[in-house]
């Protein structure tokens, strides 16, 4: 198991300290095996694989997130490849900066954009239809608004609530709230700060970096009776009341717990 301290590391860091690491490594290995043979372009991209493939293996044995492995295993031959074409030079700043509005919240919350399978759509359709078309649904982490503006066109009783903290997917949510009828509500902020009491179901599609503290919030401020669902990924060591799989492509799994407090000793 990782040490505790590298768990409170968000995982940015532990992306880049592990790259420090597998840098060294990488020279060594080379130098061993090439001696000191001038690096040509072919051989400096052969350098950059090794390291990441170093990093990536780094980031499973510490058990970070799958999709950290490719980017760790990437980065490094991807960035030399771009230096080499003068047109992703020039359009660099641009390509940083709608990185940052797509992805800037992944720093804090360790969340990446995520987007729900029109499958998954309609599993949870039929699941709100049966008892809960008059609910007040919060959707945390709404990306591009698929999920909260579908659903509430697809069930027109609920009162859709959708939070993002990336501005550009906010933005791309925002508007297309303004042509779905009824209208739900897109706003822009941390989850972390919306008191999940005042909804009668919560859906989240988020990582599992955030799982442990966010069924915490859930047991301190939902209600009993109230629904919590969970796309893809599990709450450690808690048993799910219902599980139904989705026949997407990513055979995605919805699971759901139902409050109750004296079950969860609050």
């Amino acid at each position: 198991m990782p040490w505790p301290f590298w768990l409170r590391l968000p995982v940015s860091l532990q992306a880049l300290a592990l790259q420090l690491l597998a840098a060294p490594i990488a020279w060594f290995i080379w130098h061993a095996v090439m001696l000191s043979i001038p690096l040509t372009f072919l051989q400096w991209l052969l350098v950059a694989v090794l390291q990441g493939a170093i990093a990536a293996l780094l980031s499973l044995s510490l058990r970070m997130p799958w999709w950290w492995w490719w980017i760790q295993f990437l980065f490094w031959p991807l960035l030399l490849c771009a230096l080499m074409l003068p047109v992703l030079v020039t359009w660099a700043p641009l390509i940083l900066l709608v990185l940052l509005l797509v992805f800037g919240g992944v720093y804090r919350d360790r969340v990446p954009l995520f987007l729900s399978s029109r499958r998954t759509l309609q599993a949870l359709h039929d699941l709100l239809s049966v008892r809960h078309s008059m609910a007040k649904v919060i959707d945390l982490g709404c990306g591009t608004g698929r999920v909260t503006c579908d659903l509430q066109q697809m069930l027109p009783t609920l009162n859709m609530v959708g939070i993002e903290r990336a501005f550009l997917p906010f933005a791309l949510a925002w508007l297309r709230s303004r042509i779905t009828r009824p209208r739900p509500a897109i706003a822009l902020g941390s989850f972390w700060g919306s008191h999940l009491g005042d909804y009668d179901v919560v859906y989240a599609y988020l990582s599992p970096a955030p799982m442990p503290r966010l069924w915490e919030k859930v047991c301190a401020e939902m209600k009993d009776g109230s629904l919590f669902i969970s796309n893809t990924f599990e709450v450690p060591g808690v048993v799910p009341d219902q599980v139904i799989t989705v026949d997407d492509w990513n055979h995605s799994k919805l699971f759901i717990w139902q409050i109750r407090h004296d079950r969860q000793g609050k």
